[in-house]
């Protein structure tokens, strides 16, 4: 199985660990996560602004790669999941912003928001599936582990579709085909 991936800013300086074990489980897993070249920063915001192309371009270019080579591209960065997702959801509904990010790339083809872009842990759920993860744990979690969303991944809920805004699970069931127990709480 192989993916294009986009490893974002942070991925390259602060969190290099987290992209180490994320590549290397990847690897574990039967999963090429394969770095696009020449890749760039996508801000890390998605930007509001109706005219405001500049901004997303570098999201559009990663998008329309990964599209040409047939692959799903997965962040891992949820800022970065959250503004490339929302770009390509913009692309599909907006046809003023795919004329000018069109016309100003120059791509070999035009894009539109064809390609699909996935969390790490889209995949792991919807790709490999947790019941398989779980099967190939060595050393299980063995501990109580509480969950944190944040907003980036899951609204707004009808552009991210990632899980269920008010009451995600995709971390805890993680947490469980890992071996842990999750904690449930209102925050």
């Amino acid at each position: 199985m192989k993916f294009s991936y986009y490893p974002g800013c942070t991925l390259k300086t602060k969190a290099q660990d987290l992209e180490k074990y994320a590549l290397d489980s990847a690897a574990a897993l039967g999963v090429e996560l394969e770095e696009q070249k020449d890749w760039q920063c996508c801000g890390a915001v998605f930007p509001l602004g109706s005219d405001e192309i500049a901004t997303k371009l570098s999201s559009v270019r990663s998008l329309a790669a990964s599209y040409a080579k047939g692959e799903k591209l997965v962040t891992i960065c949820s800022a970065c999941h959250h503004v490339i997702k929302r770009t390509n959801e913009e692309l599909k509904s907006n046809e003023d912003m795919r004329k000018k990010v069109n016309n100003y790339l120059q791509l070999e083809n035009d894009y539109s928001g064809e390609g699909e872009v996935i969390h790490y842990l889209e995949m792991l759920r919807d790709e490999i599936g947790f019941d398989k993860i779980a099967e190939k744990v060595v050393k299980p979690l063995n501990r109580k582990i509480a969950a944190y969303y944040g907003c980036m991944l899951l609204k707004p809920k009808k552009a991210m579709n990632f899980d269920d805004p008010e009451n995600p699970a995709i971390i805890e069931n993680f947490i469980k085909a890992l071996g842990g127990t999750p904690v449930l709480y209102p925050y």
